[in-house]
């Protein structure tokens, strides 16, 4: 065998035959991710196992917030923080996460951002987050730079 050829013979095989190898066993075999089932199999031993129950059809949650309109106006806001989920990008006390920025609690910059959806956020229209709401959002995350 021409020792010129050797490299190109074994990349070769790396490249075609180990993909379709490890292909060839997915397929084949009964616990690959597509084969899920929502019951116990007593056939399966190689791990423990965790029953999650039927598929759900996804149903998101209405924004139509009650929240206690008597209380304190930064209590008032950080129910609505979450509630309108901007915790879940922003983190839960407006430090700011993996999504989202740490939100500036200044009520023309918070409404900009809002209302217009930049990098991706959700846009909210006025009828689904009220200026009200907003600055009850504001107060709340003044109260957390203080």
């Amino acid at each position: 065998m021409n020792h010129r050829f050797a490299v190109p013979i074994i990349a070769t095989i790396v490249v075609v035959v180990l993909p379709a190898t490890l292909i060839g066993v997915a397929l084949r075999s009964p616990y690959t991710h597509a084969n899920l089932v929502s019951r116990f199999d007593s056939g399966y031993t190689r791990t423990e196992q965790a029953e999650v129950g039927p598929p759900r059809l996804y149903r998101p949650a209405s924004l139509s917030i009650q929240v206690d309109a008597t209380a304190p106006m930064e209590e008032r806001g950080k129910a609505l923080y979450v509630a309108y989920g901007c915790a879940g990008c922003h983190g839960v006390n407006g430090e700011g996460g993996a999504v989202g920025p740490r939100p500036i609690p200044d009520l023309e910059v918070l409404r900009e951002n809002v209302r217009r959806g930049p990098g991706g956020m959700p846009v909210f229209a006025e009828r689904d987050v009220s200026d009200y709401d907003l600055t009850a959002i504001t107060a709340y995350l003044k109260s957390m730079n203080k």
